[in-house]
């Protein structure tokens, strides 16, 4: 026998031994370990891209200002089984861009009135370790 025919062989048998269920219930937990393991690896990721970076602090542009009105966001809240009403407050953005690398960044009110896009501001950032992204940590006048 071939060795395709033993491994056919050898599925049918267990597809023939092993109830329906039994194979829902694999699926499953499988699926399950896997979008975990998924979770897992990307907060990982994470962790080892953004945090406790060594930052620079240098010019940087202004390319975009964003407010965002403070407004209501509703999710389902499973534990609850009902509709869960969220107050997001007001935020304020400003995207910089240093050395051909945009970031944005939250800012106070008072920040984001004192510059227009095009303003030259001193920033404090850091470059992903291994994505290479820029994480503006603070805006400067």
């Amino acid at each position: 026998m071939s060795i395709a025919t033993t491994a056919v062989s050898e599925v049918k048998d267990f597809y023939e031994e092993w109830p329906l269920g039994t194979f829902i219930l694999g699926f499953l937990i499988v699926a399950l370990t896997l979008t975990l393991l998924v979770g897992v690896l990307w907060g990982l990721y994470i962790a080892v891209d953004s945090w406790s970076l060594a930052t620079t602090t240098g010019p940087a542009s202004v390319e975009s200002r964003t407010f965002t009105p403070a407004h209501t966001a509703s999710t389902y809240n499973a534990a609850l089984k009902m509709p869960q009403t969220v107050y997001v407050p007001d935020d304020w953005s400003l995207c910089l861009k240093v050395h051909d690398q945009t970031g944005c960044t939250s800012v106070t009110h008072e920040v984001f009135d004192e510059h227009v896009e095009g303003d030259s501001v001193a920033a404090t950032y850091a470059t992903g370790r291994i994505s290479g992204d820029l994480y503006i940590e603070d805006v400067e006048g």
